[in-house]
């Protein structure tokens, strides 16, 4: 229960937005869900639990408190349009939705107080409030909502697990689900997808594609799963293409690579610079196919001198014939773009798919037949397979592809980036070995057998680090008794045999230690990529296509109504400079050195449906914003075709990964080092001199004593302003 304060605020809020005649009704709709959310927020004030989405936050606060049928039937129809129209600007929103919601929401703060037998100044105040919704005219809203129940694509919210009759006497598994517009289906799950109800809870997101309507059960309708039918679970947790690459094996994939992989420290491979070395022979050749290997080989080792350096060092025989075993790929490179005859190619495009929950950057897109023909070409400089290889798919099915197994995955992920951003895309895919110079461009068939599998295997990473962030020590086990796992082999199983043997030779506070801190990392890193349910107005990465523009901007989240300054913008360096108008907000969550998603301020542009543009802020002030891009390739004539464009916040994966490692290897390390860290090894000091400055008082000049005289560590502590920084550092 609130108390009557809370009522009263949040019905003053309520009523003011329907006495207030200069808001639009949409602005007022903006506000009506703001309040909504504001009000869940209160009810779990005190709750720690963590929610992945909005909608299982509401389902659990029904549970919780018991609300009546009547209640959770308006507030669940107010979610669902609100939802849909705050996301969609063209959508016209009446005066009956306004007093819908208006209904839904004191109906639902009025099943949380209670007035009988109480007449003092608030509750006569709730029981005039009352009156008034009761008075406004607050049918169901006649809407049709964004994204409708149909067999192609539907978008809806986990109640249930169910396992059902079949009818034949044979148990059937089954998930009861509650759509985007507020009907509740029955999902019969196939041989193929049963495994989705392993990690599918109460309240989880799933999209469903190409599912095919079978009459009813009970209340009802049920859809069955075809061969053409995908699950995506939650959705809006964006899994990198090469991430799920990485976990396919020649054998089929194995879902724990992405797990243990993650800990280990990446070391500097002469393969990996050669690599890098040959991806810039690919960039620079597109821009100018008359490049000479001299100046292309110097302007790629002047992108990584540290890792050249390094390598240099300690591996220098390697340095030496890298520039000569790298300009047999230099050559092979120009050949396969010159046969290729594309006038329009794109290097490095980024996309996101919030259909598929995937993202990912090409090495090159080639376009032809007028835009209509979009082709995938992706640069791998390692060894090629055999031109008759074949890999298998789905543990049965061998196909002849004439490459590895992981490129196979890679490119069957881009091409579900491409049919979510173009949906009548045609055109072709394909892996150029640039270490052989005949048939090195293996053609990639756009198999719709493996885009499935694709999916099947990044839902179960998805399912991983929701697992890891919840018990991160139960998860490691678990994976550790795993039998599969320890039928890999090559890199897989060194990488593997490293993490067990330091996992396991962590002695129990340490252990304790690394568990935690991994659960937090993914636990983080989950709230980056698809928010919290409970986290009103924060940003997400998610909120790139969750949030209305008006959320964004009422929460700080966004920078809009930004002018190209083409005169102080340098397309050269691809530093682009925009000039802020009066009309967007000065406040900002935006900072120097953020990474940022640029795009068109125009509500016909879908930022997913197109590629995405990134950067990073290296000048922001009142008037003007200054931004580099990180796609050095992107066409200057992008920013001429749009007259005002808007930035936001963007997350970045590196992060979270970088945190894996230093962990692991901080845990793995030195153990009188790592036990000074943790605190568990006092500090040692040798003879205390005394130390006197001026700038010093009393006692800062004995800690400052005591510090200089430790053998190993010594800790000040103190609140701000006392000089910690300022004077004892100094």
């Amino acid at each position: 229960m609130i108390s009557l304060g809370d009522a009263d605020y949040f019905y003053d809020e309520i009523f003011g937005i329907l006495d207030n005649g200069d808001n639009s009704h949409r602005k007022k709709l903006i506000r009506l869900y703001d309040i909504f959310r504001e009000f869940t927020d209160i009810l779990l004030i005190n709750d720690s639990r963590y929610f992945s989405n909005y909608y299982s936050m509401l389902v659990y606060i029904i549970d919780k408190y018991s609300i009546d049928k009547d209640t959770t039937e308006k507030i669940l129809r107010f979610r669902s349009f609100a939802s849909s129209f705050k996301r969609d600007s063209k959508r016209k929103i009446s005066e009956k939705n306004i007093n819908f919601g208006i209904s839904a929401l004191t109906g639902f703060i009025d099943f949380f107080i209670d007035i009988k037998g109480n007449y003092d100044e608030a509750a006569e105040k709730i029981r005039k409030f009352r009156k008034r919704a009761l008075e406004l005219d607050a049918h169901l809203p006649d809407f049709q909502p964004r994204e409708t129940v149909t067999s192609d694509f539907i978008r809806a919210a986990c109640i249930d697990k169910l396992t059902i009759d079949s009818g034949s006497g044979v148990p059937e598994d089954a998930l009861l689900v509650c759509t985007d517009s507020n009907d509740s289906i029955m999902l019969l799950l196939d041989d193929y997808w049963r495994e989705v109800k392993q990690y599918t809870k109460k309240g989880s997101i799933i999209n469903l594609l190409n599912v095919a309507p079978v009459g009813s059960k009970g209340d009802y309708p049920c859809y069955r799963l075809t061969s053409h039918s995908f699950i995506i679970f939650e959705p809006d947790y964006l899994v990198d293409v090469t991430e799920i690459a990485e976990c396919f094996v020649n054998s089929g994939s194995n879902k724990y690579i992405y797990l243990f992989s993650r800990f280990m420290m990446p070391e500097s491979k002469y393969s990996l610079l050669k690599g890098n070395i040959v991806n810039s022979y690919l960039d620079q050749l597109v821009s100018d196919i008359d490049t000479a290997f001299d100046d292309a080989y110097e302007y790629a080792v002047r992108q990584k001198p540290v890792s050249l350096f390094a390598l240099a060092v300690n591996r220098p025989h390697e340095a030496q014939k890298l520039k000569q075993e790298s300009e047999s790929h230099f050559l092979n490179i120009r050949n396969a773009i010159i046969e290729l005859g594309y006038s329009d190619i794109v290097i490095e495009p980024t996309f996101m798919s919030p259909k598929f929950g995937i993202q990912g950057r090409l090495d090159l897109l080639a376009i032809d037949d007028g835009g209509n023909s979009k082709n995938v070409i992706e640069l791998k400089s390692g060894k090629a397979p055999d031109k008759d290889y074949s890999i298998t798919i789905g543990g049965k099915l061998r196909v002849k592809t004439g490459v590895w197994s992981n490129h196979s995955a890679q490119t069957s992920a881009y091409n579900l980036l491409l049919d979510s951003a173009y949906p009548d895309r045609g055109g072709s895919s394909g892996i150029l070995y640039s270490s052989v110079e005949k048939d090195n461009l293996r053609n990639q068939p756009n198999i719709l057998a493996n885009k499935r599998e694709v999916i099947k295997l990044r839902n179960w990473l998805v399912a991983i680090d929701y697992a890891l962030g919840n018990d991160a020590g139960l998860m490691l086990r678990y994976m550790l008794k795993d039998t599969t796992v320890s039928a890999l082999g090559g890199f897989n199983a060194e990488d593997l045999n490293s993490f067990s043997r330091g996992y396991l030779g962590m002695d129990d506070i340490t252990r304790e230690y690394f568990e935690k801190f991994t659960a937090f990392i993914a636990r983080e890193a989950r709230t980056a990529k698809a928010g919290e349910g409970g986290q009103n107005g924060r940003a997400c990465q998610a909120s790139l296509w969750l949030m209305a523009p008006e959320e964004k901007a009422n929460s700080y989240n966004i920078i809009s109504g930004l002018a190209l300054d083409t005169e102080k913008s340098d397309f050269v360096n691809y530093h682009i400079a925009f000039l802020r108008n009066g009309d967007n907000s000065i406040i900002s969550n935006i900072r120097r050195g953020d990474i940022v998603i640029i795009y068109p301020a125009d509500e016909n542009y879908d930022i997913t449906g197109n590629q995405v543009v990134k950067g990073y802020i290296k000048e922001i002030n009142n008037k003007e914003i200054l931004i580099s891009l990180r796609n050095k390739q992107i066409q200057k004539e992008l920013f001429s075709l749009y007259d005002t464009w808007s930035i936001e916040s963007d997350t970045s994966d590196s992060i979270s990964k970088k945190l894996y490692h230093s962990l692991f290897t901080f845990c793995t390390a030195n153990a009188h080092k790592r036990d000074i860290f943790l605190g568990l090894e006092e500090p040692e000091f040798g003879e205390v001199k005394s130390h006197s400055s001026n700038e010093l008082n009393s006692q800062q000049n004995e800690l400052l004593g005591r510090a200089l005289a430790s053998r190993n560590y010594f800790i000040i502590q103190g609140p701000p302003g006392t000089g910690k920084t300022s004077r004892m550092l100094k």
